[in-house]
């Protein structure tokens, strides 16, 4: 599914402020194509969510003009729940090391992010993920939550693969089976858009029609 929504990018203290025309929401990033890239994040995963909570998909006016000075651009999106990651209850149920009724209850409680898929129920890889994080099982440490806070993108990317690998570990070393990972990284951003060439863009943005400067 398609999802078009226009967006205003205008420079604020050394960053790209983005709001979009209709609607809540902020985002920003350090140089144009960064909040681009942040803008179609946002975008991709409040479609994805309404898609999972089976909220209908609002469909934006387009010929927005600037509000704050800046520039609008719209983005646009391909969002499809059939490839966002995801495991089934009982691959879920596994990673947990819980029974499948468990993981059901704990996504009827919202503990995890889930969705029906036919007669399957599809689990979000990253609420996995951080159940893994929040709640250890034992004999895995117990990890303090501003040491994750603190952690730059790539320690903390790096932190999440390496508790998820130890527990594919387990379970391989359980059952005597190789486990087979759906992802390497969990994903950092969403790079599922199109738009306006970036250089043309910029230049614009830089004009004194437009800048804040």
């Amino acid at each position: 599914m398609l999802v078009v929504r226009e967006f205003e990018f205008f420079e604020s203290e050394n960053c790209i402020v983005v709001f979009p025309c209709e609607g809540l929401g902020a985002t920003q990033g350090e140089d144009l194509q960064d909040a681009i890239e942040f803008a179609a994040d946002w975008l991709y995963w409040t479609v994805i969510y309404d898609m999972i909570n089976e909220k209908p998909i609002e469909k934006f006016e387009l010929g927005h003009e600037p509000q704050h000075g800046g520039i609008v651009i719209p983005v646009a999106v391909d969002c499809s729940l059939a490839r966002v990651e995801a495991f089934t209850a009982a691959e879920t149920a596994r990673i947990l090391g819980v029974s499948p009724a468990r993981v059901t209850q704990m996504c009827e409680s919202g503990q995890l992010t889930s969705w029906k898929e036919g007669s399957r129920r599809m689990v979000l890889k990253e609420s996995v993920d951080n159940r893994l994080i929040e709640q250890p099982g034992p004999g895995r440490p117990k990890y303090d939550e501003d040491e994750v806070i603190d952690m730059s993108p790539a320690e903390y990317t790096k932190f999440v693969q390496d508790f998820y690998d130890a527990r594919m570990r387990e379970l391989a070393a359980e059952e005597d089976i190789s486990v087979v990972k759906k992802s390497k990284t969990p994903r950092k951003k969403n790079q599922s858009f199109r738009q306006a060439p970036v250089d043309a863009v910029k230049q614009e943005l830089e004009s004194p029609q437009v800048s804040l400067a």
